[in-house]
């Protein structure tokens, strides 16, 4: 199928089905949902994968890891979970081979290092698809574990610590020290421990992690994750970290036009992919888009689904002066898109769009926080639920939207 383009330049930003929001009456409270905009605007996020040396999918693991980290941390993700997150494996020593041990033994308490989350399957999945190496079995067998890598875990429990104690590290600092972060030969002296603000053993930490996985680097680097834990107050923020969130550059996304009449006075609707799996990459994934990945047939028919019952739903109540629907997706790479940056992200990306779904990997929405309301209206899809005909009571909330604003 051949499908024209509508272009916005825009920055990236840098989850089974939604529940319903209440009824027709809370619909019409959302009736002034902003129209399509000629404007191009600019989005404030960074952009990982220009200016350092991963590939387009550790570019973007590193996107899905600085979500991945708020929750794990307890700060985003299901609201009942967030104490427990918070609390777990601060009694564990900060000892890479101890943690090793932990997680690889038989007999390892593997809840003394994290909560058994089962929410946070769906999210893991995503994250390990784009670099296996941050799983447990770090891509040496066909399967993933359900846990994730020793780095990542004792990354986890540094951040921990420090979440606890109130201490922020000076990333910056470290930045400029990374010959000392690559050996563990070497030790620091209380001058530069100053700096980093880490102690002795969690400096050591941080070595073993970068020896154990030297592109670990890379991720301390990457600026969504130099932004989340700026926000979480966990780094101290200074010249050199707020440059960081301003050196990824200004890709341009391209919005696929996948139905309607192409009629400027049509509503339009955006249907955006976020924490995804449904993109594949590197040379075996065939014609890349530009920013380096290929959507798979999944999501294509996902799109197309959507589409389909979308336009029938809207049009099976119409009348003659009642505009048409225009739907647009964006294919050519994943989002990370969360209740917590839903309404900024669409402000950015599609801000002409009437209605906004935004399409899920599966089960991810177990991981994500509670959803807001809000104009336009921002209707989270689970693309299993999409796939086996469950998303109705969604496509015609939307479609009741747009029929109650036209």
């Amino acid at each position: 199928m051949t499908m024209s383009q509508v272009r916005l330049r825009t920055t990236l930003p840098t989850p089974a089905t939604g529940a319903l929001l209440a009824g027709i009456a809370l619909l019409s409270a959302l009736l002034g949902a902003c129209q399509p905009k000629a404007s191009r605007p600019t989005a404030p996020w960074p952009v990982s994968g220009a200016v350092d040396h991963t590939t387009p999918a550790q570019a973007y693991a590193g996107e899905v890891l600085s979500y991945m980290i708020q929750v794990v941390l307890g700060a985003a993700g299901p609201v009942d979970n967030r104490e427990r997150w918070q609390r777990r494996g601060l009694e564990v020593p900060l000892d890479y081979s101890e943690i090793y041990a932990i997680l690889n033994s038989p007999g390892g308490d593997k809840t003394s290092l994290m909560v058994l989350d089962p929410h946070i399957r769906g999210l893991s999945s995503v994250l390990y698809h784009y670099d296996r190496r941050l799983n447990q079995f770090k891509g040496r067998t066909v399967f993933n574990s359900v846990y994730p890598s020793t780095e990542l875990l004792a990354l986890r429990l540094l951040l921990a610590r420090k979440q606890k104690t109130g201490g922020k590290i000076g990333l910056s600092a470290l930045w400029r020290h990374q010959d000392l972060l690559r050996s563990t030969d070497r030790s620091a002296d209380p001058a530069h421990l100053q700096k980093f603000n880490l102690s002795a053993e969690e400096l050591t930490l941080l070595q073993a992690v970068i020896e154990a996985e030297p592109h670990f680097l890379e991720y301390l680097h990457h600026p969504n994750i130099v932004g989340a834990l700026t926000d979480m107050q966990l780094v101290q923020e200074d010249t050199a970290i707020q440059r960081s969130q301003h050196l990824g550059g200004k890709p341009e996304l391209a919005f696929e036009h996948i139905s309607g009449p192409r009629d400027n006075r049509a509503v339009r609707v955006a249907i955006l992919p976020s924490l995804t799996a449904a993109f594949s990459f590197g040379p075996q994934a065939g014609e890349l888009s530009r920013h380096g990945f290929r959507a798979t047939k999944r999501y294509v028919e996902a799109v197309n689904r959507v589409a389909a019952e979308l336009s029938a739903a809207y049009a099976a109540e119409g009348t003659p002066t009642r505009p048409a629907v225009d739907i647009f997706a964006l294919m050519e790479r994943p989002l990370v898109i969360t209740p917590e940056n839903d309404r900024a992200v669409v402000e950015r990306i599609c801000p002409w769009a009437k209605v906004v779904f935004i399409l899920l990997g599966k089960d991810v929405y177990l991981s994500l926080g509670p959803k807001s309301a809000g104009r336009p209206p921002r209707i989270y899809l689970d693309i299993d639920a999409v796939r086996y005909g469950m998303v109705a009571d969604e496509i015609e909330m939307a479609a009741a939207f747009l029929r109650l604003s036209n």
